[in-house]
């Protein structure tokens, strides 16, 4: 489905290069995926894709708390009805739009990256950089590349996104009037919206399993509480988060058990398992065998 007189994907490009912009969709009801033509349009803006925020993103501290800055984003946007404008942790200032469907928030989009004083913003850097034992030459490179004094045209560029929200409200509405099935319409967008995280943190699991994967990053990547997120990947997987994450590493362990020869130790390792007993009473328990067991069999 298309905007009417241009598609979305050229508006969003069009906007992102007018006011030289970063434009990013924070999906917490799965309305990036509601048809192929959101899915394309959203995909390149479904995450902070900038010289900084991907340098963050390289250390554990720095990455688990930007997923706990995505909490605090969610509940802020929660307690907004119009757009605010707000500093991550680490300086980076944005314009933030709640979208919302029926009172209902189902995404938010930042809009940046900016400051409003610079010298503020860079005693917020540097603290950060101490915090999190940074290089700071390469941190504050990086920051100062993507951020920019916020833009002369604010109003011009809040009245643009807000018709972006507006725009996604109604597709999404309307995409629920015509995908419920018999349900009552927020029957049909909580069921959108728990096939949704269910799959994106699965979809997680899969990418991330040879990192550390808590309960609380997982439910941080789906703007959700960790009890919600637990209860309701029980229900619709069957397995608990946990469980689910260490079947999933085991059988990745068994590929390299079955092609490869390398030490069990660093198997473990590979496949995210911090301690190799761990690992070893882990596999034992999904597989029946220990790993040096299973590989023998194998030979």
């Amino acid at each position: 489905m298309k905007l009417s007189g241009f598609e979305l994907p050229k508006w969003l490009q069009l906007v992102s290069n007018r006011y030289g912009i970063g434009i990013n969709l924070h999906d917490i009801s799965g309305v990036s995926q509601i048809d192929e033509s959101m899915a394309e349009a959203f995909a390149p803006y479904l995450y902070h894709n900038n010289a900084f925020c991907n340098y963050l993103k390289k250390f554990e501290k720095t990455y688990n708390d930007c997923a706990r800055n995505k909490d605090i984003l969610c509940w802020m946007c929660n307690k907004h009805d119009s757009p605010f404008y707000g500093t991550c942790y680490m300086g980076v200032g944005e314009i933030r739009y709640p979208v919302r469907w029926n009172g209902r928030l189902i995404a938010f989009l930042c809009v940046g990256q900016f400051y409003t004083d610079l010298d503020r913003s860079l005693q917020v850097l540097g603290a950060g950089i101490d915090k999190y034992e940074l290089d700071a030459k390469e941190a504050s490179r990086r920051y100062l590349s993507v951020s920019k004094p916020l833009p002369a045209e604010y109003e011009e560029i809040v009245l643009q996104i807000g018709l972006l929200s507006e725009y996604i409200s109604l597709h999404y509405g309307k995409f629920l009037s015509m995908s419920k099935n018999g349900l009552s319409m927020e029957e049909a967008a909580e069921s959108h919206k728990c096939n949704y995280i269910v799959n994106r943190t699965l979809s997680y699991i899969h990418d991330n399993y040879q990192n550390q994967l808590t309960l609380k990053v997982l439910a941080g990547n789906c703007y959700c509480s960790e009890p919600y997120l637990s209860t309701l990947f029980k229900t619709k997987v069957g397995t608990t988060v946990i469980e689910y994450i260490n079947s999933y590493r085991v059988a990745k362990a068994k590929e390299l058990l079955d092609v490869t020869v390398l030490p069990i130790t660093v198997i473990a390792f590979r496949c995210g398992f911090g301690d190799s007993n761990y690992f070893s009473r882990v596999f034992r328990r999904v597989v029946g065998l220990s790993p040096r067991e299973y590989r023998q069999r194998k030979q």
